[in-house]
């Protein structure tokens, strides 16, 4: 018979206990007294508070040297435990860390709303209900990291609540956070599916506007060309969504409105361009430090190689094995090698919209971070 909620609650204060004892010995106690040193200093300087926070994120998420977390090591030292409680810690390695707008206490679950995702959430805690009327009245928000426990919530850590006069500050905090980790407002699928019609609709915009989604425009022509653009698509009050004045100065900057990866801008990206579109110019080193730049700086995604690589399928080859000095490289069984080490998770992360679909309940904030 599969355990009841109420059952996992109660199972799961005695498992979060031994998970914690088994994180401060052997190895894991090493690897954690490390991980805290590094982040406290030694001696350790921090609050209770944070020092608690700090040790169950790390056991949860942090991955250590055989890329499993002491939550799963514990599970495999553990081979006695019952399936329903394998499950339940299994399913610890995904917590959710949110803002938590609380709307009412239904028995021993807090109902609440994500503010950032507006899905509705039920919340449990193994310390008892009590916990919720004392510190979490009706509209509060709660800051708080929670794993998953059948089909509702459990609290993980320390809890932070944002009462009524401070609920500015939360949605400030929150907004911040998706700002960051775009993954915690996509959890909506139906955020999801708009963002994606947004940037869509953007695009679109983009491609009529320039005539593709590709286009090489001079440095110095740059915010001209592109407040124009913008101007036209939101209107001429409303002001540039970035600061290009460190563009200015570069030959020429590519635009770029990819279906999957969304928008960018490309310094110098006619030159880099030019190096496969006349081959010869591989032979120039000063030429090949454009594309070298391109291949190892982290903030250039894997856009430009992949357009290259379909526009000219024969000098990517020669480009490349000119830049990384392997004169047996070919794109087409080693490109995929190339931009796994080069520009991680470019391949194998799922694409997300860079429109982010906010709630209203974001729009009143200064700088007008609804939308």
């Amino acid at each position: 018979m599969s355990a009841t909620v109420e059952e996992l609650v109660e199972r799961s204060a005695i498992l979060k206990r031994e998970l914690l004892g088994y994180a401060w010995q052997g190895r894991e106690g090493r690897d954690l007294s490390e991980a805290v040193v590094a982040r406290f200093g030694d001696p350790v300087v921090s609050t209770e508070e944070e020092l608690t926070d700090f040790v169950d994120r790390f056991v949860l998420t942090h991955r250590l040297s055989d890329d499993r977390t002491v939550l799963e090591r514990f599970v495999r030292s553990r081979g006695e435990l019952p399936r329903a409680e394998r499950d339940l810690l299994l399913r610890w390695r995904d917590p959710l860390e949110g803002y938590f707008d609380v709307q009412a206490l239904d028995g021993q679950a807090l109902v609440c709303t994500n503010v950032i995702d507006e899905l509705t959430y039920r919340i449990r805690t193994n310390v008892g209900a009590t916990f919720f009327q004392d510190r979490t009245p009706p509209g509060s928000i709660m800051l708080a990291r929670v794993v998953p426990l059948l089909d509702e919530w459990l609290i993980s850590g320390i809890v932070s609540v944002f009462h009524a006069d401070r609920r500015d500050d939360a949605l400030r905090a929150a907004w911040e956070a998706a700002q960051d980790w775009p993954a915690l407002l996509f959890r909506n699928p139906a955020k999801l599916e708009s963002a994606w019609r947004q940037q869509g609709e953007d695009r679109a915009a983009f491609v009529a506007y320039f005539g593709s989604d590709e286009v090489v425009v001079p440095g110095a022509d740059l915010m001209e060309r592109w407040a124009a653009f913008w101007g036209q698509r939101y209107g001429d009050d409303a002001p540039p969504s970035a600061d290009l004045s460190d563009l200015a100065d570069a030959a020429t900057v590519g635009l770029i409105y990819d279906e999957r990866h969304g928008f960018g801008f490309y310094q110098d990206y006619g030159r880099f361009e030019e190096v496969f579109a006349r081959p010869p110019l591989a032979l120039d080193a000063e030429q090949l430090q454009v594309v070298d730049r391109y291949l190892r700086d982290e903030s250039v995604n894997g856009v430009p190689f992949v357009r290259c690589a379909q526009r000219y399928p024969e000098a990517v080859d020669v480009v490349l094995a000119q830049v990384l000095r392997r004169p047996r490289f070919r794109w087409s069984g080693d490109g995929d090698e190339l931009l796994r080490r080069y520009k991680p998770g470019f391949l194998d992360a799922a694409p997300q919209p860079q429109f982010l679909p906010f709630g209203d309940q974001f729009a009143h904030l200064a700088g007008g971070v609804g939308g």
